[in-house]
């Protein structure tokens, strides 16, 4: 039953991903012929600031959350919930002052000539971690419809806010407004299934149980802030040394390689709570060597279609085919460091990533200050695919003999791409 629920839950996650992703990205393309380039370079910049409040607020406690769920009673749960869920919101507020204030002074042009609607648009990050928190929840027990539901909506109030743009209706700033919109019918559509009647009889939260998750909860939010930094701080560094209209070419590349992310995200997501409760029975070898050749091949196909896909958005864009291809040699790597770093977290060697977080967020500044000036946009691409080919290498080096370990141990779910013969029969 557990091989079929995963199954289930990544064709399912995988599906609504790609519908998820096919509306953001039609509402960005609709952007793209709607605005500037220097403008859509502000929103890559303000997108990419708001994924590092994100990982701020959420203080590193989302797969904290569903791996202490997915192993606890009802009564435990809910207790771990409330905890988890009072720390990110007061996390949060925290994150959204010093945001602000960091765009004051380090952005102060585009924090002024934005700023009510940049205002608002930060503001989204409370409904945001209201919404994760609750996503978290259902993510644990396995029921994985509802976070993507609440997720598609989202992006149905963006596609429709891009259609006004289109319309001309609402500007550059209004579109940011909007944002705040969508999230908050996120978290309010998510929060109309959560058991709140069950939920208020374990409040308040235990300061015990809180203790624990931030102790864990700390050594997560150091590798997920450094993960996220060696990826994205390409961008802010490119706004600093080059200019608006290359910041918005890159954005436009790393846009299109974040889509077919979605390959495996659905996977990832959906075999988290099963790899918690039966890492040691997990089927590791198995499932890198499949799930990094179907990126693989997927790599390869679009860069073939690297020219026809960056045109989609206008003719200017093409200018990032370099750094598209790049980024694309990224995906098969990108799948093996997330399986191993899920695992790793699974199996509590979250201390482990947090090491290697550090030596790839150094070399990948370090490459991305020497190869930025040389080489532009490219040079961010390429400083991005030379950390995670070190990556891979430190993270197969470091858990290679988990790997050897369960290599031959028949996993109690199917592993990626594959089903038993007799869940086809039935």
């Amino acid at each position: 039953m557990t091989s079929r629920l995963v199954f289930q839950n990544t064709l399912f996650l995988t599906g609504s991903g790609f519908l998820t992703k096919f509306l953001a990205y039609f509402y960005f393309l609709i952007m793209t012929r709607c605005f500037e380039v220097g403008q859509i370079g502000v929103y890559g910049l303000l997108v990419t600031s708001m994924m590092f409040m994100e990982i701020l607020a959420n203080l590193g406690l989302d797969r904290i959350i569903v791996r202490e769920l997915a192993r606890s009673t009802d009564n435990e749960s809910i207790q771990t919930f409330h905890s988890a869920f009072f720390l990110k919101i007061t996390a949060a507020a925290g994150v959204y002052v010093a945001s602000l204030l960091v765009f004051k002074y380090v952005y102060a042009e585009i924090y002024y000539s934005n700023r009510p609607a940049l205002i608002i648009f930060f503001l989204s990050i409370l409904p945001l971690v209201a919404a994760r928190s609750l996503e978290s929840w259902f993510m644990a027990k396995e029921k994985m419809h509802l976070p993507a539901f609440s997720q598609l909506l989202e992006r149905v109030i963006l596609l429709a806010a891009a259609g006004l743009a289109a319309w001309g209706k609402i500007g550059f700033k209004g579109f940011l407004i909007t944002a705040f919109i969508a999230v908050t019918a996120r978290m309010l559509a998510i929060s109309l299934a959560f058991p709140w009647a069950s939920s208020r009889r374990s409040w308040p939260t235990d300061l015990h149980q809180t203790r624990f998750l931030l102790g864990e909860a700390s050594k997560m939010l150091a590798v997920e802030m450094l993960a996220v930094i060696y990826f994205r701080v390409d961008l802010f560094l490119l706004t600093k040394m080059t200019d608006l209209k290359l910041v918005g070419l890159y954005h436009v590349s790393y846009k299109v390689f974040d889509f077919f992310i979605t390959f495996f995200a659905g996977y990832l997501t959906a075999v988290f709570p099963t790899l918690s409760r039966q890492r040691e029975r997990f089927a590791l070898g198995r499932n890198l060597i499949l799930g990094g050749a179907i990126t693989a091949l997927v790599a390869l196909t679009v860069i073939l279609l690297r020219a026809p896909l960056l045109s989609i958005f206008r003719p200017e864009y093409l200018a990032g085919r370099t750094a598209l291809t790049l980024l694309m040699l990224t995906l098969p790597l990108s799948f093996v460091t997330s399986l191993l770093a899920n695992f790793a977290v699974a199996s509590e060697r979250i201390a482990l990533l947090v090491r290697i977080a550090l030596v790839l967020v150094a070399g990948n500044l370090g490459l991305n200050f020497l190869l930025i000036p040389r080489l532009s946009i490219e040079g961010a691409a390429l400083a991005t695919l030379l950390t995670e080919i070190l990556s891979a290498a430190l993270m197969l080096a470091c858990l290679w003999t988990a790997i050897v370990k369960n290599q031959n141990v028949s996993a109690d779910f199917v592993p990626l791409g594959e089903s038993r013969s007799h869940e086809h029969k039935s």
